[in-house]
């Protein structure tokens, strides 16, 4: 499972109030700051997507270093369960 999305850190950056459109965010990427989602009104929602890669590799990783044997699990409440459903809904 990789994410094929775009690469790069990512950093929500706040747009000032224009004529056209009022103070929001900006998810960039890279070093020249090309856009990664052009319009996040709540501060919140911008921080929580800016770290979306950092913290799909930090589950993924999570996951395989405690639950090598994940797949094989059961219970469809067990935490490592819960991780791959989350991943899977990132990547699928």
């Amino acid at each position: 499972m990789e994410f094929k999305g775009t690469k790069g850190k990512w950093k929500a950056v706040k747009l000032e109030k224009t004529d056209w459109y009022p103070e929001r965010n900006e998810i960039q990427f890279g070093e020249d700051g090309e856009c990664v989602c052009e319009f996040v009104a709540d501060d919140n929602d911008a921080k929580l997507i800016a770290s979306a890669p950092e913290l799909l590799n930090a589950l993924q990783s999570l996951l395989k270093s405690t639950y090598p044997n994940y797949k094989t699990l059961d219970n469809s409440i067990h935490p490592a369960n819960l991780a791959l459903k989350a991943i899977n809904k990132a990547l699928f």
